[in-house]
């Protein structure tokens, strides 16, 4: 990063202090999860899937001929590769993915950290101070990415790293391309293929990573230029290509029938204004995690938004934009703040109907933006002298040591394993199927079978028995206890709504269920008169 401006490399000893005090601060804080054991989408990748297992897979990957197999995550092979590799040291021990996490979150942290500190200084132009800022707000920025509660789910699951895998590579293209105005053509030239090269590794880490490109073209607007106009367009051009390139191969080469994804996400509320008056309350609600990180949880549904009206968050969100928007009016960072968060969201915006309308680890990405406005706050001289800047700093300090670090070690305690993780969601989501089928199994699997047919009950109950694999649950916890006769009743409710479940051993081919469950539904089966043999 030698060709950084020169406002940018002022004061190495601070920066790296700073770089050093903000990767141990991310590394200790998440330390706590390397105790942890696999939870929900994890366990069917690295403990049931053998895709990373096996090395036969390897020039698949490479090649990107993957994304024409039925896998799990063919659509993300550097997820795949970087699962595979820690696949290669730790096999199948959660400590080891878990490091791979907090290490890959750390690097986001420190490269988050250098694009802040070129910003603060080549953003916003004629409005900021000709005094340097420092480090301090681009340190601050870098500090709430690291520790804001809303990045703790991408963190301390090793099946969401796509999330950070995109970020990550992302924040080294940008990084990489503000090096493009560099004097020496060879230099331009090497900057730019690297842009390129990390914004397509992005975009093959997670669907989102598509977005990019317009990333980059909005950085480059805002962007104070130093010459070399040219490269920038060329560059975002021919990424934008690449990156089509690799969205149309996803769509071309995708498997004509998939027995793992049998059916496609639907329409969010069925319809188009539906959609629209959902996702607005929904938006609502995310920006309330990120100012407000209480109520994090693993599974949201419409109980989740149900405080929000369709008025108040037309009238919350309209507020919001107004007040962003005059601001940045004078400021071109808050500008590009407010850009690159609408961009960041647009991937789980459900325009394309995605399988979970919300979730924390969507908001990693869009994360990279709010770290942006410790900057704004404290760069601006017509709003912020320098008194007002301590006291601004402290603040957000204040705010990272009393809410946001107590909160991300919370959340690493529920998803430190999988009975944790659903009595925390079924208790702040009490009306998800899915929080109580899973903890149904979480209890099977600890031996509390009592618990466990409870749980499967209550989610039953919730569908109004429409619920397959909580029925296919509770067979295997009441033959368990016994009750065989009521066991049989509920297996064949379960076939009778789904047919998958008269082929137990299907059910770990499609990742549904894990295979020490599947025989064990298999032996009710048997004993129910069905012809399922056994795995």
């Amino acid at each position: 990063m030698g060709d950084y401006p020169a406002e940018a490399r002022e004061h190495p000893d601070r920066v790296l202090c700073a770089m050093v005090v903000l990767a141990v601060v991310t590394v200790a804080l998440y330390l706590p999860i390397l105790g942890g054991e696999f939870t929900y989408d994890a366990r069917a990748l690295i403990l049931v899937d053998d895709t990373i297992h096996n090395l036969r897979n390897l020039p698949d990957i490479l090649s990107l001929r993957i994304v024409g197999h039925d896998v799990v995550n063919r659509r993300r092979p550097m997820l795949l590769l970087s699962l595979m590799l820690d696949s290669v040291v730790w096999e199948k021990l959660p400590a080891g993915y878990h490091l791979s996490n907090v290490l890959l979150h750390a690097g986001c942290v420190l490269l988050l950290f250098r694009l802040l500190r070129v910003l603060q200084r080549n953003c916003p132009g004629d409005q900021f101070s000709s005094q340097s800022p420092g480090v301090a707000p681009a340190f601050i920025g870098a500090l709430v990415f690291a520790v804001h509660p809303v990045n703790s789910e991408a963190v301390c699951n090793a099946s969401y790293r796509a999330d950070i895998l995109v970020a990550f590579f992302l924040l080294a293209a940008l990084n990489a391309a503000l090096n493009l105005s560099a004097v020496k053509i060879i230099r331009r030239i090497m900057y730019s293929v690297c842009v390129g090269l990390f914004l397509l590794l992005s975009a093959a880490s997670k669907e989102s990573g598509a977005m990019g490109p317009l990333l980059l073209l909005l950085m480059a607007t805002f962007l104070r230029f130093r010459g070399g106009r040219g490269v920038w367009t060329a560059t975002i051009a021919a990424s934008a290509a690449i990156v089509a390139a690799l969205v149309a191969a996803y769509l071309l080469f995708a498997p004509a029938n998939s027995a793992i994804f049998t059916e496609l996400p639907s329409r969010l509320g069925g319809s188009l204004s539906a959609w629209l008056r959902i996702q607005l309350r929904l938006w609502v609600f995310q920006i309330q995690h990120i100012v407000l990180p209480y109520g994090l949880c693993a599974d949201y549904t419409p109980y989740s938004i149900r405080y929000l009206s369709l008025a108040g968050a037309v009238a919350m969100l309209g507020a919001l934009l107004a007040a962003a928007l005059w601001l940045g009016l004078r400021n071109r960072l808050l500008l590009l703040a407010i850009a690159f968060f609408a961009v960041a969201m647009i991937p789980s915006a459900n325009i394309i109907p995605i399988y979970r309308p919300v979730a924390d680890r969507f908001l990693y990405q869009p994360m990279i933006a709010v770290a942006m406005l410790p900057v704004v706050l404290v760069a601006d001289r017509r709003r912020c002298w320098m008194v007002s800047r301590i006291w601004v700093l402290l603040a957000l300090v204040l705010v990272c040591g009393a809410i946001f670090v107590p909160q991300t070690v919370r959340r690493q305690a529920v998803w430190r394993d999988q009975v944790s993780l659903w009595l925390d969601t079924a208790r702040k989501n009490p009306h998800s199927p899915t929080a109580h089928n899973n903890l149904g199994f979480a209890w099977l699997d600890r031996g509390e079978i009592n618990q466990a047919v409870g749980a499967w009950r209550r989610a039953v109950m919730l569908t109004d028995g429409r619920f397959a694999d909580a029925w296919a649950g509770m067979a295997v916890g009441l033959d368990a206890l016994g009750s065989n006769e009521e066991a049989c009743n509920a297996y064949r409710e379960a076939i009778r709504l789904d047919g998958a479940y008269a082929d137990p051993p299907g059910l770990v081919k499609k990742l549904t269920w894990e295979p020490a469950v599947a025989s064990q539904l298999s032996v009710v089966a048997a004993r129910c008169g069905s012809r399922v043999p056994l795995p």
